[in-house]
C-alpha cells in the first residue's frame, strides 16, 4: 500500500472513532434527559398527591396552580422526549389527576360540614376518593413501565456514566459543604 492509502485509512479510522464517540455522547445526553424528565414528573405528581392529602377539610378547596403548571411543563417535555404511547399515558394521568381532585374535593366538602349526619354518603365519597387515588397510582405505575422501556434500551456505559457523574457531583458538593464548614 502506498503512503497516501495508509494516511486515508488512518483518517478514516480516526473519523469513525470520533463518530462513535459522538454517538455515545448523544445517546448518553438523551438518556440523561429522559431519566431526569421522568424523575421530575414523578416527583411533581407525588407532591400533588401529598398536597391533596394535607389540605384542611374545614376550608374550601383552593387550587395550587404552580404545582399544576409544573406538571404541565414537565408533560410537554416528556411528550418531546418519549414516543406516543408515553404521551397517551400522560393523558390518562391528567384525567386521573382531575378525577382525584374532584373526588377529593367532594369528600372534603361533605367532611367539612360538621353537622352532616349521613355516614353512607360520606363513606361512599371517601371510597370514591380512595378509588380515584388508586387510579392515579395505577396510571403512574404504567408511566413508570413505559418510560423504563425507553430508558432501559441504553447500554451499561450510558447507565454507569450517569450514575458516576451524579456520584462525583454529590461528592464534590459534600466536599464543598465540608470545606465551607471547616473554613468558618
Amino acid at each position: 500500500m502506498s503512503v497516501t492509502a495508509w494516511i486515508a485509512l488512518v483518517a478514516l479510522a480516526f473519523t469513525g472513532t470520533q463518530a462513535w464517540i459522538a454517538l455515545r455522547k448523544l445517546r448518553l445526553d438523551l438518556f440523561e434527559k429522559r431519566f431526569q424528565a421522568y424523575e421530575a414528573i414523578n416527583t411533581a405528581i407525588n407532591d400533588r398527591r401529598a398536597e391533596m392529602g394535607q389540605r384542611d377539610s374545614t376550608r374550601p378547596l383552593e387550587p395550587d396552580i404552580e404545582v399544576l403548571r409544573r406538571i404541565w411543563v414537565l408533560q410537554r417535555q416528556m411528550r418531546v422526549l418519549f414516543p406516543v404511547d408515553v404521551s397517551d399515558c400522560l393523558t390518562r394521568i391528567d384525567a386521573a389527576l382531575i378525577a382525584c381532585d374532584v373526588a377529593h374535593m367532594e369528600w372534603r366538602s361533605i367532611a367539612r360540614v360538621a353537622a352532616y349526619s349521613d355516614p353512607k354518603e360520606t363513606g361512599a365519597k371517601h371510597t370514591a376518593s380512595m378509588k380515584a387515588d388508586q387510579d392515579l397510582r395505577a396510571a403512574q405505575d404504567e408511566l413508570a413501565r413505559l418510560t423504563h422501556r425507553y430508558i432501559r434500551q441504553y447500554g451499561w456505559v450510558e447507565l454507569a456514566g450517569v450514575h458516576a457523574r451524579r456520584w462525583t457531583e454529590s461528592r464534590m458538593a459534600q466536599f464543598v459543604r465540608w470545606y465551607n464548614r471547616v473554613r468558618r
